[in-house]
């Protein structure tokens, strides 16, 4: 009876042997077309490389170049083996590929390994090929035109995980993250689409001084990079520009960053609800019948329709300190939560998209600049844009 699987293995083991083979014969060849007065047979060595299908191991010559005044391995050259490398060119691509999308799939290393079951390489291959990668931030080669009656949206956060620096140290790291936008639309019941989504960040280590103005050009530059937006000029050192809005947790930089950029300011509602529900529903340490789902009530309707004043008595005697400072703090991201224009905040799930999610294959910390790699590339993916490596 027929059986595919032994089919299958049988047409890849020629298909390896096919490889080898077309190795073989490209290696005589060029020995008997090469200029002979220049290259120089120095010996014959075998060279053992991985690929999809399995390992590949082969026999070829090695030149010593007169001019050069070195040895050359003409035969690896020609079928993309670098020195030393431990596995084809083409296996590294498609593995930095794959492991690119299973970075946005939450797969794992193992999951790799599956899918390549041929190959003969670790998961610490797999993590080296991903940390030696060069990945940069890609400018898009168009921009999202904003019209004049649209508003760019822009959500901020920060994110902190431990990673290994360059001197492999474990050292705390703050991932500020930043999405853009150009609105929302409805494309199931329950469900909307951000439209022109774009996202970026600055990677710093937390004991490091990160200035205002960094922030600021970064910001600046994104905007630039990927919007056909017109930004007004300075007037009284700050940016005018109703058409940008804001959004964040309520930390002193968002507030400073919508006040420079001269933007409208939205404090995240996640964040406020957040602190109602633990101030009146949640309390650690009270019994079941000391909530009190009225002011919970009364306090997320007022903040839901902006009504600042009437918010604030009522947290007022009611609330520790540090709730009441955090609403009296951000009058304006209150004021503005019943405008037409607020979409809501995305920051937390970009947050968790970004930056929590990788956390979740087990390892405890990253080497920073496999770090920044992850972190490229799913920016690239988020961004719909082809990643270069």
């Amino acid at each position: 009876m027929f059986n595919y699987k032994n089919f299958k293995e049988y047409k890849i083991t020629n298909i390896l042997t096919d490889f080898i083979n077309e190795i073989h014969d490209w290696d005589k060849k060029f020995f008997k077309t090469r200029d002979k007065s220049r290259y120089l047979v120095a010996g014959k060595s075998n060279r053992t490389i991985n690929t999809d299908i399995g390992l590949a191991t082969f026999n070829r010559r090695i030149y010593w170049d007169k001019i050069e005044k070195r040895y050359r391995y003409f035969t690896d050259e020609e079928f993309n083996i670098t020195k030393r490398a431990k596995m084809i060119n083409d296996l590294k691509q498609e593995i930095l590929n794959n492991l690119t999308e299973n970075l946005i799939t939450k797969k794992t290393y193992n999951h790799i390994q599956q899918e390549f079951k041929h190959t003969k390489f670790s998961k610490t291959t797999i993590s080296k090929i991903f940390k030696n990668a060069n990945i940069q931030k890609i400018i898009p080669e168009q921009k999202h035109k904003v019209l004049d009656n649209q508003k760019l949206n822009i959500y901020v956060d920060d994110a902190f995980i431990t990673c290994w620096d360059e001197n492999n140290t474990k050292q705390k790291y703050c991932c500020r993250l930043f999405s853009f936008n150009l609105g929302k639309k409805q494309i199931s019941k329950n469900r909307n689409q951000l439209l022109n989504k774009t996202t970026a960040f600055l990677l710093y280590k937390t004991g490091e001084t990160i200035t205002q103005d960094k922030v600021y050009n970064f910001v600046f530059e994104t905007i630039n990079n990927n919007y056909d937006i017109k930004i007004n000029d300075f007037k009284d050192l700050y940016w005018q520009n109703p058409n940008l809005v804001i959004a964040g947790d309520g930390a002193l930089w968002i507030r400073a960053l919508a006040k420079w950029l001269g933007g409208y300011y939205i404090l995240d509602k996640f964040h406020a609800f957040s602190y109602l529900w633990k101030s009146f529903i949640g309390k650690r340490g009270k019994k079941k019948d000391s909530t009190d789902w009225n002011k919970y009530i009364d306090t997320s309707i007022n903040f839901a329709n902006g009504n600042y004043n009437q918010l604030i008595n009522i947290l007022k005697n009611n609330v520790n300190k540090q709730t009441f400072n955090y609403f009296k703090n951000n009058e304006i991201g209150i004021i503005n939560q019943n405008q037409d224009w607020n979409i809501g905040c995305s920051a937390e799930s970009t947050v968790f998209h970004l930056v929590k999610s990788l956390k979740g294959n087990g390892a405890k910390a990253y080497n920073s600049k496999t770090f920044i790699n992850m972190l490229n590339a799913r920016v690239a993916y988020l961004n719909k844009q082809n990643i270069s490596f």
